[in-house]
C-alpha cells in the first residue's frame, strides 16, 4: 500500500490518497500533474516577468538565443533570460507495506491461514476435553505458527 501526500506550498492546501501499488500511485500522480490539480508544475518564465512572490521559488536561471526583427527590419539574435520556478506543490510517497502495523497485520493473516481450524479445536475440546493430549497437540501447532510469524512490538 502506497500513501501519497501532496501539499501546495503557496496556499497550504493538502491532497492525497492510498494506492495498492507503486504503479497505481505513479499513474494517479502523473494524471493529476497533467491536469495541474494541485497547482502549477515546475515552469520556466521570462526573468523580466517573474512576480515578486515567486522569486524565492527560483531553482535555475538560463538564457536562450531568440531570432527577432529590429526596428530597421533586420533579423537579429538576442539573448533572452529565463528562470525555472519549482512546482507549487510537493509530493511525498510513503510505502505503508514497510510499517510495523502493516507487517504485523500480514503476519496475523498468515497465522490464521495455518492455524488448526475451528472445527478441529471444537472436536478436540468436545471429544477429549481442554486438558487432553489432543488439545495439547493443537496448542503446540499454534505455538509453532506463532514462532514462525512473530509479531513486532
Amino acid at each position: 500500500m502506497i500513501k501519497v501526500d501532496i501539499v501546495n506550498e503557496l496556499n497550504g492546501r493538502e491532497f492525497g490518497g492510498k494506492f495498492e501499488s507503486q504503479e497505481l500511485a505513479d499513474e494517479w500522480i502523473a494524471k493529476q500533474v497533467g491536469k495541474q490539480s494541485w497547482g502549477l508544475n515546475e515552469r520556466s518564465l521570462l526573468k523580466e516577468n517573474l512576480p515578486f512572490e515567486l522569486e524565492e521559488r527560483v531553482i535555475d536561471e538560463f538564457a536562450q538565443e531568440h531570432l527577432s526583427t529590429n526596428e530597421a527590419g533586420e533579423e537579429v539574435i538576442e539573448l533572452v533570460e529565463y528562470v525555472t520556478v519549482k512546482a507549487d506543490y510537493v509530493v511525498t510517497k510513503k510505502n505503508l507495506n514497510l510499517s510495523k502495523t502493516h507487517r504485523n497485520k500480514v503476519k496475523v493473516e498468515n497465522r490464521k491461514a495455518e492455524y488448526p481450524s475451528i472445527e478441529e479445536l471444537l472436536h478436540a475440546l468436545m471429544d477429549h476435553g481442554i486438558d487432553s493430549p489432543e488439545m495439547q497437540v493443537l496448542q503446540g501447532k499454534r505455538a509453532e505458527i506463532k514462532l514462525k510469524y512473530p509479531l513486532e512490538k
